[in-house]
């Protein structure tokens, strides 16, 4: 019965109702899209804060330049030390003898191309193998006939029926000497060709080993040129302890049959690339050489190189990652473009960049830094962007709807002194006249709420959408002209959008005990009035 009397007082006045149903609807959107936004922008900025790694990479001297050389004098303390410096790394490079490992065939290492023989001459230019000294490439049998072309620097002349032993590559003989006994290698004057065996054989248990303090800051692995392909990387814990563990190239581990949890032994040794771009010549390790350290390591994960850097930036080939301070004799340090780099607060390089602008030419004149943040700035700034944004159509929405709720208190309730004394004349109590008050305040107002609710509901997800690529753009505009970043492929990143009831929901609560609460207050006024008072007062209703 209350209901309907409501119903009717509202239809009494049908374009001041519907008037009022669409302005609360259009503040209820109002107040539904920007709080989505601001949720939405909230839980956006803290997944992007979580999942996104700023980076700074050293570079010392002309781009382009690739070779290593000795920085034990180089202070990186104002970097190391700077409040937003997260993790320091500078990754030494080692060489190293595992004789659990053989490096693949495509590697690059003197025995996969070299096959030393022992043959007799049949002519000048052919002759016939006696004896496979040396073949990983499994090209050469004994009784096999052979083209013989030397290179062109050998000055060197075959008699057809005397026997020689020679090292053959690309199909060309280089280096030869007569070898007419069978057991020529057992003679002293074999024992050079011993040790060209003995050398090529190591070449395939050779790898080079990066020491390293943060695997992840390595712009290959940070850019997602290389990845994880099995197992994990190391945690910070075996970074601080020094464990014996280590991450080893996939194609390596599928070679040698290694799984994750297998051991493998690693003979460590000072690296020959002292003034080498890390190539085939600073791996091959000089086992003559003092050993830096031995140990045992267990594989904890494999990596997969989708993309080669080139010199600068790539992973050398077949690259073993341990601790840094698994290594109980550390020698001086050796840097190229790709040993140093750290982890950055993300969010923070304009602000790092200058604070240590002023002391790269004391750490090294030829220092340059250069940041990449998988895009993070660009993001970070469309999101606060609309942040602005969300807050403005909070503002606009609130602001409007206090407006709006006032009037509606007023119009609505405030002036229903009429029907409140002809109630009184009937014997209506003073709930029941509450009760007709706020039902009509309900069914307005949660008519409008409901509708501009659903406006949202169907249209927010797009409408953020489409404000976030645009924020995207201008963002990426502003980060033109900035000369700090490196150049890099932004990760791709979704809006994260909230559970699609929720901004409505709030919206249409809050609506609706605002409309409640300010027309209470003008219930209140007429209420507190004695029955017999409010029937004598003339009341004037538009």
């Amino acid at each position: 019965m209350q209901g309907k009397s409501s119903f009717r007082q509202l239809i009494r006045t049908p374009v001041k109702t519907a008037l009022f149903i669409l302005l609360i609807a259009c503040v209820t959107a109002f107040l539904c899209f920007g709080i989505n936004m601001q949720l939405s922008v909230k839980q956006s900025l803290e997944e992007a804060h979580a999942s996104f790694t700023t980076i700074g990479v050293v570079k010392h001297g002309v781009e382009g330049r690739s070779f290593c050389f000795w920085d034990t004098a180089i202070d990186y303390s104002p970097i190391s030390n700077s409040p937003y410096v997260l993790q320091f790394d500078q990754r030494q490079f080692f060489t190293a003898y595992c004789p659990d490992m053989l490096v693949s065939n495509e590697a690059y290492r003197g025995g996969n191309f070299c096959s030393i023989l022992r043959f007799e001459a049949l002519s000048p230019s052919k002759g016939q193998v006696l004896e496979v000294l040396f073949d990983r490439t499994e090209e050469f049998s004994p009784g096999d006939e052979i083209a013989l072309y030397g290179d062109s620097d050998i000055d060197f002349i075959i008699e057809t029926g005397k026997q020689y032993i020679a090292s053959f590559q690309a199909g060309r003989y280089g280096r030869v000497e007569d070898a007419a006994s069978d057991n020529f290698v057992d003679t002293p004057a074999g024992q050079a060709w011993n040790e060209w065996i003995k050398k090529n054989k190591d070449s395939l248990h050779s790898f080079g080993v990066y020491s390293t303090n943060d695997i992840q800051s390595m712009l290959a692995f940070h850019q997602g040129n290389a990845v994880l392909a099995a197992g994990r990387f190391f945690s910070r814990e075996e970074y601080q302890n020094g464990e014996r563990v280590c991450i080893i190239n996939e194609a390596t581990a599928e070679n040698n049959n290694l799984e994750i949890g297998d051991y493998i032994a690693l003979h460590l040794y000072v690296s020959n690339s002292a003034w080498t771009d890390l190539g085939p010549d600073g791996i091959e390790p000089d086992l003559a050489a003092d050993l830096l350290d031995t140990g045992s390591f267990e594989i904890i994960g494999t990596y997969r190189e989708l993309i080669n850097m080139g010199p600068e930036y790539g992973i050398p080939e077949q690259i073993v990652f341990i601790p840094q301070d698994s290594i109980s004799h550390q020698p001086g340090m050796i840097s190229n473009n790709n040993l140093v780099s750290f982890r950055l607060e993300n969010g923070s390089p304009e602000a790092f960049m200058a604070e240590i602008e002023e002391h790269l030419s004391d750490i090294d004149e030829a220092l340059s830094i250069s940041i990449y943040d998988q895009g993070y700035s660009k993001i970070s700034g469309a999101l606060d962007s609309m942040k602005s944004t969300a807050m403005l159509l909070t503002v606009v929405g609130a602001g409007a709807g206090l407006i709006l709720i006032v009037l509606l208190g007023n119009l609505f309730v405030g002036r229903e002194l009429r029907a409140i004394a002809i109630m009184y004349s009937l014997g209506v109590s003073r709930q029941k006249c509450l009760a007709f008050l706020m039902l009509g305040i309900l069914m307005l107002v949660g008519t409008a709420a409901i509708l501009g609710g659903s406006i949202s509901f169907a249209l927010s997800n797009t409408i953020m959408n489409s404000v976030y690529a645009r924020s995207l753009e201008t963002a990426e505009i502003d980060l033109i002209y900035s000369d700090i970043y490196g150049a890099q492929v932004d990760a791709h990143y979704d809006l994260i959008l909230p559970k699609p009831w929720l901004a409505p929901t709030l919206a249409i609560l809050t609506v609706l005990l605002a409309s409640l609460a300010v027309s209470l207050i003008y219930a209140a006024r007429i209420l507190r009035a004695e029955p017999m008072q409010v029937m004598a007062v003339k009341e004037y209703n538009p």
